[in-house]
């Protein structure tokens, strides 16, 4: 038996703080567990009631007459840690739901300690805590209820359950569903996880056989390892996880944190976490209840990019093309032999390649979609069809529908006509009133059907910790590239000058023209101190270069270490990359590599990806880039040498695991990758120690 049986599954339910008015929040989970005949014993606890609902209620948890799976919190929040800690010393409760709120959600010292405090009881006693601030919700395959609101009564069973850290977004989520046909096997409210994570739910679900589907509101992660192991199972098994995280800008993030002392994380990180781990990402809940709303119908049957569309309206044709083909999913033209079936009966001011457009004149011989449909269907380049039929078509092409089903076919009907969805559902069609709707939908679903995990998961070891000098804040210059170096990132050769005779000498040695940057261990961003000069081209400008690099620190960073001036060879031939790595404190350490100067700072070009990264899984990074032609050719350069630099980032993502948590942050700014052929090299490397 799962640990979380007694809390999800329970046979038995205590209600302490019981009510016998059945509209207050103690009243409303007894008329509910009766209305839906909840097999098992109801045990109102109230000292205030004989009964509550026409059953007996006891005056206190101890005089309960037997053991309960659950008991549901409803007392204040200033009694609820007493209230289970006598459950607990009685034997009478083997798990928790807290509706209280006024724990850490409101940042108050009063509201820390409840929630600290409730923390400590659920880990001294092993109990499975629900909550607090937590509305509840239902097992609606086995008709249990457990929220204070009666918003869930009305759910019909199936493979959908909800799972969200706050009870509004479970209330909306769930309408929306409903609202598109879905059934439901668990509705669950999380509330401030101060007893339970998030992936400890995802974790009852994944072996629950009544749950095909996951749809989940998340502010924010604990246990990110967890998260992702658990994630990685249910994709593995073709059980779909769909989430949409608040908390994606600064305001977002910080009515999180009030909302449930969730820590948020880094968006990012979070988004490289569900991609590593094929967790589908919604833009919203809408769109949550639409990924789910596809899965249900294209189990079973192939629902990659290759769509066909089918309208009676050019405009709805052009609409739908352009929302799909944004967002990747491509419409490959019928076969001749399709378009040829097509121009029998499609006008001639008609449409026959993709989308097909029918026209309105199929209004007046609706016999025609049947042949729109064969024609269409014969094609082996499309997974599936997508079907504008506004109104009273779609129940006039009906007959026609039948029997079609070993492809995805989802219909659009903006019109949202009376009865249509029932025939849609009949016909083993998904159905949407929107057209951006529906296409965005389709990208996510093909997005998560067509991921391809990384083979490692994430948090495996990257080899021997390097030894770190004791008592600084970060590395020089040249002690970090050496670092990365031991791992396989290559570096720019130099020359440290403490003089400008040994400056001038080391230029010698690589050749005009050179670089000069200042060597500090306590100068992260060299530029911001005129601390780099480039295209040095004699020693007449290296000298002069020389004396201003190190006037320059002193003035602006007067309390810094200097080692002296770097001198390194000038590469005319490099497009220059930003290669980093930042430890978040939910997911680990998040590899970003894209395009440097202003592709990073102004049109922010990065990509992310979770540690560990191969160098396949780094050149897709790569070629996902806005910029990427700036690598592979643009207007007759010579392509870049991109295997060289996936081959340094996942040789920076060995470093990185290796450091663990010795490290906050590691860049390679510029990583300079050279023509083809000729490699790629870290001109200047940047390692934050803990503790900065």
């Amino acid at each position: 038996m799962h640990r979380l049986t007694p809390l999800l599954a329970p046979r038995s339910i205590a209600v302490l703080g019981a009510s016998a008015d059945l509209g207050r929040i103690g009243g409303v989970p007894v008329k509910c567990l009766q209305e839906w005949g909840f097999a098992g014993p109801i045990r109102p606890v109230n000292p205030r009631y004989r009964e509550v609902a026409g059953l007996p209620c006891v005056p206190d948890v101890e005089s309960l007459p037997e053991p309960v799976d659950l008991a549901i919190v409803a007392v204040g929040a200033e009694l609820v840690v007493e209230q289970l800690r006598r459950a607990h010393a009685a034997g009478k409760v083997r798990a928790a739901l807290v509706y209280a709120s006024d724990f850490e959600e409101g940042g108050d010292p009063a509201g820390l300690a409840r929630g600290a405090a409730l923390a400590e009881f659920a880990r001294e006693s092993g109990m499975p805590v629900c909550g607090p601030n937590c509305m509840g919700g239902a097992n609606v395959t086995d008709r249990i209820y457990n929220s204070f609101v009666a918003s869930f009564i009305e759910a019909k069973p199936g493979e959908v359950a909800l799972l969200t850290q706050s009870g509004n977004m479970s209330s909306m989520l769930y309408r929306l569903a409903r609202n598109g046909g879905l059934g439901f096997s668990h509705i669950i409210n999380t509330g401030n996880e101060s007893c339970l994570e998030f992936a400890e739910y995802l974790d009852f679900l994944l072996d629950d056989p009544a749950t095909g589907t996951v749809l989940g509101y998340i502010e924010g992660l604990r246990d990110g390892q967890h998260f992702l192991r658990t994630a990685r199972a249910f994709r593995e098994r073709g059980k779909l996880i769909a989430l949409f995280k608040s908390g994606r800008t600064a305001k977002g993030a910080e009515a999180a944190r009030s909302h449930t002392a969730a820590l948020a994380g880094d968006t990012k990180a979070f988004e490289a976490a569900c991609r590593a781990a094929g967790v589908a990402l919604a833009e919203d809940i809408q769109h949550l209840a639409d990924i789910a709303h596809v899965h249900r119908f294209a189990r079973g049957r192939e629902a990659t990019r290759r769509a066909a569309v089918v309208t009676v309206s050019g405009a709805a044709g052009a609409v739908l093309a352009d929302g799909l083909t944004a967002r990747g999913v491509e419409l490959p033209p019928l076969p001749e032999a399709s378009q040829a079936a097509l121009r029998a009966v499609v006008p001639s001011y008609g449409m026959i390649g993709n989308p097909v457009d029918t026209t309105g004149n199929v209004m007046n011989d609706i016999g025609q979609f049947g042949a729109v449909l064969d024609a269409v269907l014969a094609s082996p380049a499309h997974d599936h069809v997508l079907l504008y039929l506004p109104s009273i078509l779609l129940p006039r092409a009906q007959p026609m529908l039948k029997g079609r089903q070993g492809r995805l076919m989802v219909v659009v009907d903006p019109a949202n006509a009376d009865g249509n969805r029932g025939i849609a559902e009949a016909e083993d069609l998904a159905y949407f009133t929107d057209m951006t709707w529906c296409a965005r939908a389709l990208a996510s679903y093909a997005d998560w059907r067509e991921a391809v995990l990384p083979e490692m998961p994430a948090g495996t070891g990257g080899g021997p910790a390097p030894p770190l000098p004791a008592g600084v804040a970060q590395l020089g210059e040249a002690e970090g590239k050496r670092l990365l170096a031991g791992f396989g990132v290559p570096a720019m050769p130099e020359a440290l000058a403490r003089t400008v005779e040994e400056a001038v000498a080391g230029a010698e040695r690589f050749g005009w023209p050179v670089v000069a940057k200042i060597a500090s261990p306590d100068i992260a961003h060299k530029t911001e101190v005129g601390g780099v000069r480039l295209n040095l081209a004699d020693a007449a400008a290296l000298r002069d270069a020389f004396a201003g690099i190190l006037e320059g620190a002193r003035h602006h960073a007067p309390q810094a270490r200097i080692e002296g001036v770097s001198i390194q060879p000038q590469v005319a031939d490099g497009v220059e990359l930003l290669l980093g790595a930042t430890r978040d404190p939910v997911f680990g350490w998040m590899i970003t590599l894209g395009l440097g100067g202003v592709w990073t700072e102004l049109m922010g070009d990065v990509q992310h990806a979770l540690a560990p990264i191969s160098a396949a899984e780094a050149e897709a990074m790569l070629r996902r880039l806005k910029g990427f032609a700036l690598l592979d050719g643009y207007r007759g350069r010579p392509r870049a040498d991109v295997a060289a630099a996936a081959e340094a980032a996942a040789a920076l993502s060995r470093a990185v695991l290796a450091l663990g948590d010795a490290a906050t942050e590691v860049e390679v700014n510029p990583l300079l990758v050279r023509t083809a052929g000729q490699g790629a090299l870290a001109a200047d490397a940047l390692v934050v120690l803990r503790g900065a």
